[in-house]
This record gives structure tokens, C-alpha cells and sequence, in this order.
């Protein structure tokens, strides 16, 4: 179990949120002398945990292209795909992978890219499994954890960030629930994805990642 977990963080947002959106909160939870400060706080809180939910799948999504090269077909409608800028100068450096080219293709800001692309790859209703699995007990008052309202989170970025009105009209309580609702929503998607690894693909997720084979194993071996 240890080695899962020591494993299983590798592709969690743990450590961001302990490092960037959690002292965000606390922040927010202290400061009740400036509300324009406060608003000012929530509204960056918002902006950079979609941000890190995106570099997440993203680099979730390299792996299961380059390492377990899940299957690329349908992802795109006419199956052709646009070299992103960004990746011009890893061309030259010959750093580019697949993966990178196709995780660089899409907007993991968007709850519609995050289902699509990774529903493909495994070929699950990937949104679907990852609110399917139960909740334990401590998260059941978080009402995030009711996870279309959590998902609504990434319409929320979007007009933020091209409304320069839009308020983020969450209380400190309500933003903490935010931090912890994520931290819970990158774990159960790094579980879905990786149980159907070992479904798929065992041999090389004993090889990628012996700690999370093991443990899958155990459960459905």
C-alpha cells in the first residue's frame, strides 16, 4: 500500500495544492478586514486549480501515449493533427514525442476535453467511472464532492477570466471544500486510470509502475 500511494502521488495534484491553492484559502479564511482583497484571492484560487488540474491530465495524458500508446484513432475528427507552436522548439531539439503533440492539442480547462480525450485513450466513459466510485465518509458534507458541481468550477474559469465583472461568490468555507474536493478528484481520476491500465495493459504497468500493479492486483487478481 505504501508504494502505491508513494507511486499513485507521482500523478496527483497532492503536493500542488498543498503547496499553491491551500495557503490560498488559508489566506482567504484570514483576511476578513479587505473584502476587495478577498474577492481578488478567490478569483485566483479559481484560475490557478484549473490550471493545475490542466498540467495534470495533461501530463497524464503523455504518459498513456508514449508509455502505454492507448490508442490515438477518433480523437481527432478528420485524423489530422496541428503541430502546436509551443512544440516547434522541441521539434528542433528533437524532444518531441507523440504524446506531447497530442496532450499540447487540447484544453484540459474544459470538462468536455478532459472526458473526451481520456475516454478515448481507455475507452470508458472516463467522467462517468470517476464519479461512480463511492465516497468515504469525511467527504460526504463537501458538497463539491457532488462532482457536476465541482465540474462546473471550469465554466466558472472561463468567465473569470473574460468577464473582468465576474465575482466569485464562494465563502472561505465553501473555497476550503474547493482544495479538498480537488485533491479527492485527481486521486480518483489517477485510480480510473490506472485500473484500467492494468486491465488493458498489466505487463507494462507492472513494468511502468510495479507499486500500483501490485495493489491492482491484489484487488482484482
Amino acid at each position: 500500500m505504501a508504494k502505491f500511494n508513494q507511486e499513485l502521488t507521482m500523478h496527483m495534484l497532492d503536493a500542488s495544492t498543498k503547496n499553491y491553492l491551500n495557503p490560498i484559502a488559508q489566506n482567504i479564511e484570514k483576511n476578513t478586514t479587505n473584502p476587495d482583497i478577498v474577492d481578488d484571492l478567490k478569483i485566483y484560487f479559481i484560475i490557478r486549480m484549473i490550471s493545475l488540474l490542466e498540467n495534470f491530465f495533461g501530463s497524464l495524458v503523455v504518459r498513456l501515449v508514449d508509455v502505454y500508446n492507448c490508442p490515438i484513432n477518433n480523437l481527432f475528427d478528420d485524423n489530422n493533427i496541428q503541430i502546436p507552436i509551443q512544440n516547434l522548439d522541441e521539434i528542433k531539439k528533437h524532444d518531441v514525442t507523440k504524446g506531447k503533440i497530442i496532450a499540447s492539442s487540447f484544453n484540459f480547462q474544459t470538462r468536455h476535453d478532459i472526458n473526451h480525450v481520456f475516454s478515448i485513450l481507455l475507452e470508458i466513459e472516463f467522467l462517468n467511472e470517476v464519479k461512480s466510485i463511492p465516497m468515504a465518509k469525511r467527504y460526504r458534507n463537501n458538497k463539491f464532492v457532488k462532482w457536476d458541481k465541482y465540474l462546473d468550477l471550469f465554466s466558472l474559469r472561463h468567465k473569470i477570466v473574460h468577464d473582468v465583472s465576474a465575482k466569485v461568490n464562494f465563502s472561505s468555507s465553501e473555497i476550503n471544500d474547493i482544495s479538498r474536493a480537488t485533491e479527492l478528484f485527481t486521486y480518483l481520476s489517477s485510480v480510473t486510470v490506472f485500473v484500467q491500465l492494468y486491465k488493458k495493459y498489466p505487463n507494462v504497468l507492472k513494468k511502468d509502475l510495479p507499486g500500483i500493479y501490485q495493489f491492482t492486483e491484489d484487488l482484482y487478481g
